[in-house]
């Protein structure tokens, strides 16, 4: 991380916009919630982080951690063709998408992965099938389509 959450939040306010963009802080950010929660001032900087990493994509910044980078996009099409995220897809695509499954696999370190998988799947933390939901729709339109929120504050 090469600033802090409060280092970031001051660059948007001063519109260094290509300064953040480019950091590694907001693709650092897991959007745990923490710091929006411990925030005296009520920031909420989990979603700032999560629309910087956006624009970030959709201005074509190139992301200083492309696994992280295959990681972001790997999950938000996953959330979008089934409304929820399924573990089931999401590590296969990611190893895929970020080159880890071959790196993995000339290092012969594969079998480990296998293991992990069945040992959650047997502890039933992994499921063979996703669940359905209501508003997959909905959900694809607005990962689609993202419009801005209004601040209610």
């Amino acid at each position: 991380m090469d600033l802090y959450p409060d280092e970031v939040i001051r660059m948007v306010i001063l519109g260094q916009r290509e300064t953040v963009l480019r950091c590694r802080t907001i693709w650092v950010c897991a959007s745990c919630e923490t710091c929006t929660t411990r925030c005296p001032n009520e920031v909420k900087i989990a979603e700032l982080m999560d629309c910087l990493k956006e624009m970030a994509v959709q201005e074509g910044v190139p992301c200083p951690q492309p696994q992280v980078l295959a990681l972001h996009e790997t999950f938000l099409n996953n959330v979008k063709k089934r409304g929820r995220v399924f573990e089931g897809t999401l590590l296969a695509a990611y190893m895929l998408r970020s080159g880890e499954l071959w790196r993995k696999w000339k290092a012969g370190t594969w079998k480990g992965e296998l293991k992990l998988g069945w040992q959650m799947f047997y502890k039933g933390r992994l499921r063979l099938f996703p669940r359905t939901i209501k508003g997959k729709k909905e959900v694809r339109a607005i990962l689609t389509h993202p419009k801005q929120t209004e601040n209610t504050s």
